[in-house]
């Protein structure tokens, strides 16, 4: 069984990627009818607390049907094609030092702020005026803790 944590980080920091590549899948791929339509499963499934491991299963196995032979489980390792995990940046930054991390505590999302960034059109100040982004699963700000 997939870390579903992880999963979640991946698609969290990579949901445009992925938006892309499921809209370019043929309708009856993998285990959807709709490849498109599997991130709003996911999302309204999130939103109701529901399980998500199936439609992660959805995804990895659409994505491999598709000719992707990592799919999604596969992007998790960290020796695959190079990447480090989601979310994480390769250089820890000091004791103490403030992290980003997901507000509802769904996936393992991590990032270290950085000051004076424009972090983008998600971005919005955060505590101490560091740019924090948002959840692209919740919507909600990523909340600030110290390591």
């Amino acid at each position: 069984m997939t870390d579903v944590k992880l999963a979640l980080a991946y698609v969290c920091v990579h949901r445009d990627a992925l938006r892309l590549e499921l809209a370019d899948v043929e309708p009856g791929r993998g285990l959807a009818a709709d490849p498109a339509s599997l991130l709003e499963v996911l999302d309204a499934a999130l939103a109701a607390g529901d399980a998500v491991q199936p439609i992660l299963d959805a995804i990895d196995a659409t994505l491999r049907e598709d000719g992707d032979a990592l799919g999604l489980y596969g992007r998790l390792r960290a020796d695959a094609r190079g990447l480090s995990v989601a979310g994480i940046a390769k250089a820890p930054p000091a004791k103490d030092e403030a992290v980003l991390v997901c507000p509802a505590g769904l996936c393992s999302r991590a990032q270290w702020p950085v000051p004076g960034a424009s972090g983008g059109a998600a971005a919005t100040p955060g505590p101490r005026g560091l740019p924090s982004e948002r959840c692209a699963l919740t919507g909600a700000p990523l909340s600030e803790a110290r390591l």
